[in-house]
């Protein structure tokens, strides 16, 4: 989480620093792609003019929007209901990748998405990605191994 301290913490677009009485915008970690050029974005605070004018800002103001519809309520994809055990919760990251975007920040209990039977396809289809030069950063590979662990526990559990 950014954090702020009006007259101190500087705007990296403009290297002015943020005042009181500014709009000030932060924009939360959500990007693991390190290739992706709202990476150097993630977890910083902006004045809100300098952000407008950036760019990237209608990507900017996509990716909060798709944060926001499927995070304000923490509800499970699979069984609808409410996620209450911050160690039971998994989250996707964004996706950029057309293929993908749908589980961008899709929540999960993780008993769920060990159940889920669209979970190998999801595997194979983000196996696919981490094989192009579009994903940069150890956070790909980390969420497939999480995702390899949590199939091969629903392997298990068929098996049994």
């Amino acid at each position: 989480m950014a954090i702020v301290l009006l007259g101190k913490t500087i705007c990296p677009l403009c290297e002015y620093p943020l005042e009181e009485n500014e709009n000030v915008y932060v924009f939360p970690a959500l990007i693991s792609n390190q290739a992706d050029p709202l990476y150097e974005l993630n977890d910083r605070a902006f004045h809100k003019s300098c952000l407008v004018a950036h760019p990237l800002y209608s990507r900017i103001s996509k990716v909060m929007r798709i944060w926001q519809q499927k995070t304000k309520s923490h509800e499970c994809e699979l069984c609808k209901n409410e996620i209450t055990n911050p160690d039971e919760h998994f989250i996707f990251p964004y996706f950029e990748d057309k293929q993908l975007h749908y589980l961008s920040f899709a929540q999960f209990h993780k008993l769920c998405l060990a159940k889920w039977s669209g979970l190998d396809e999801c595997i194979a289809q983000i196996d696919k990605l981490s094989d192009t030069e579009t994903w940069e950063g150890y956070s790909l590979d980390n969420l497939l191994a999480e995702l390899r662990e949590w199939s091969k526990k629903s392997s298990e559990s068929d098996s049994e």
